[in-house]
């Protein structure tokens, strides 16, 4: 995830598409979680899920925002926006905080490995049900 320039967050988010026509395109993405860096991500179902990496440090937490797929007033720009006010809170607890970690998502289960717990590397993976 987005880390640091000194003491402020880098808060940056694009997001990829590949149109129908198969050219690349990369997307500023405006809606971020605003104290988060060093985090890992994974999408799916129409969600972006966030784990670890708050407030500069390692974190157990993990929360999810819904991406748009329509304009509405809630979502003014077609996706890959998120929607407006969406992150919540996934309301898990990882078995050890964490800050650069990496996730794999298969069906509904996301797998979050390793990272540093801010001072030592983990081999620990917790995984969760979406």
């Amino acid at each position: 995830g987005p880390g640091r320039a000194g003491a402020t967050f880098v808060t940056d988010l694009d997001a990829f598409e590949v149109t129908a026509a198969l050219e690349p395109a990369f997307f500023s993405v405006n809606r971020t979680p605003s104290n988060r860096a060093g985090y890992c991500a994974g999408a799916s179902n129409g969600y972006l899920y966030v784990f670890g990496g708050q407030g500069g440090g390692a974190n157990a937490g993990g929360i999810s925002a819904e991406m748009c797929d329509t304009v509405s007033a809630q979502c003014p720009n077609v996706p890959p926006d998120l929607r407006s006010g969406a992150w919540n809170s996934l309301g898990i607890s990882m078995s050890d905080s964490r800050v650069y970690c990496d996730v794999a998502q298969e069906s509904a289960f996301y797998f979050v490995a390793g990272g540093s717990n801010g001072t030592v590397a983990l081999s620990s993976v917790d995984s969760t049900v979406q």
